[in-house]
C-alpha cells in the first residue's frame, strides 16, 4: 500500500503541500508510512478546501459536510475545483476521490484510527467556517479556548500518531500509556501553536483571531513570549515523548523528532525577527536551518537518552 500511494505522482503533492510533513514521511516506517500519507492528503484536502477564498462560505461548508459525509461512508463525491492554489493543492483537491478508494484498501487495524481522526478535523472545520457565518469571525478570548481549538486542529493527530504506534510496541501499564499520549497529544498542540504564531497576521486576514490576548501591533510582549514558551514546552515533551517509548524504531524515532525541531527553529526565529514577524511578514526557516534540524534529528533518533535530558526540565502535569 504504501509503494501504490508513494508513487511519484503522490510524492510531488506531499512535497508541493508541506515540505516539513514529506521529510518526516520519508522517515517513517513503510508499513505505517500509507496510513499516515492518506491521513495527511485528506485533511489537507479539507483544509485547502475550508481556505478557499474564491469558494462562497456555504460553498465550502457544503465541500467539507460532504466530505465528513464520505468519511462516515456515505457515496463520495468531487469537491469543487479551485483555482487560486498552487498546482500541488489543485491536484490534491481534484484526487480526493483516488485517495477515499486508497482509504477503503488501507490496512484494516489502521483504517478506523485514521477515519476517527480524519473525522474530528473535518468535523472541527465546519464549526469554524459555521462560527464565522454566524459571527463574521472565529475568536477565541482565554488560552483554554485557544488550546481545546489547537486540539481540534492538531493535538489529535498527535494521539492519532500515538495509537497506530501503540499497534506494534510493547504494552505497558496504563499510566505510562496514559503519560506516552499525553506527550504525543503535546507534540500536536506545539506544532498547531507554532503555526498559530507564524501566521497570526495572515489568520486575522481571514477573520480569525485564534491566540488569546495576542495583539497583532506588538502591545502585548508578554502574551507574545507566554505562547511562545508554551509551544515551546509542549514542543520539548514531544521530544521527550520520542525517547522515552520503549522499543521505538529509529526511524520513527527521526520522523517525530525532526517536526518538533523544525517548530524549536521557527520559534527561534520568530523571536530574533520579531519586528518583522508583527509587522506582517511571514517568516520561514531557510533550507540550511532545515538541514541543520534533520542532522539534530538524525542524532536524536541515534540518542534517545538526548531526547530525555532535553524534555526532563518541562513538567509533565500532574495525574
Amino acid at each position: 500500500m504504501a509503494e501504490e500511494l508513494l508513487d511519484d505522482r503522490w510524492r510531488a503533492v506531499l512535497r508541493g503541500t508541506s515540505r516539513s510533513f514529506y521529510l518526516s514521511l520519508r522517515c517513517v516506517p513503510a508499513r505505517r508510512r500509507a496510513a499516515l500519507s492518506l491521513g495527511y492528503l485528506l485533511a489537507r484536502a479539507a483544509d485547502t478546501l475550508a481556505d478557499a477564498g474564491e469558494l462562497a462560505l456555504e460553498q465550502r461548508i457544503a465541500a467539507l459536510r460532504s466530505l465528513l459525509a464520505a468519511l462516515r461512508g456515505a457515496a463520495v463525491s468531487t469537491p469543487p475545483s479551485i483555482s487560486a492554489v498552487d498546482a500541488a493543492h489543485r491536484e490534491l483537491v481534484a484526487r480526493v476521490p483516488e485517495l477515499f478508494d486508497l482509504l477503503a484498501r488501507l490496512e484494516p487495524a489502521r483504517r478506523p484510527p485514521t477515519r476517527r481522526v480524519l473525522v474530528r478535523l473535518v468535523r472541527g472545520m465546519c464549526r469554524e467556517l459555521d462560527e464565522l457565518r454566524q459571527r463574521g469571525e472565529v475568536r477565541r478570548t482565554t488560552p483554554l479556548q485557544t488550546l481545546c481549538w489547537a486540539y481540534r486542529a492538531a493535538g489529535c493527530v498527535g494521539a492519532y500518531w500515538n495509537e497506530l504506534l501503540e499497534l506494534e510496541l510493547p504494552s505497558r501499564d496504563h499510566r505510562a500509556r496514559r503519560e506516552q499520549r499525553r506527550d504525543a497529544v503535546r507534540l500536536g498542540l506545539g506544532l498547531q501553536q507554532v503555526n498559530l504564531l507564524r501566521d497570526v497576521h495572515e489568520d486575522a486576514g481571514r477573520g480569525r483571531r485564534l491566540l488569546a490576548g495576542l495583539a497583532l501591533d506588538g502591545t502585548t510582549p508578554e502574551v507574545e513570549r507566554a505562547w511562545i514558551a508554551r509551544a515551546r514546552a509542549d514542543l520539548l515533551r514531544g521530544l521527550g515523548y520520542a525517547g522515552e517509548l520503549r522499543g521505538l524504531a529509529r526511524r520513527d524515532r527521526l520522523a517525530i523528532a525532526l517536526p518538533a525541531r523544525l517548530g524549536l527553529a521557527t520559534l527561534a526565529l520568530l523571536e530574533e525577527q520579531r519586528t518583522r514577524w508583527l509587522g506582517g511578514e511571514r517568516l520561514k526557516i531557510s533550507r540550511a536551518d532545515v538541514r541543520r534540524e534533520l542532522v539534530r534529528a538524525g542524532l536524536d533518533a541515534l540518542l534517545p537518552s538526548r531526547l530525555r535530558r532535553l524534555a526532563g526540565s518541562v513538567a509533565r502535569p500532574s495525574a
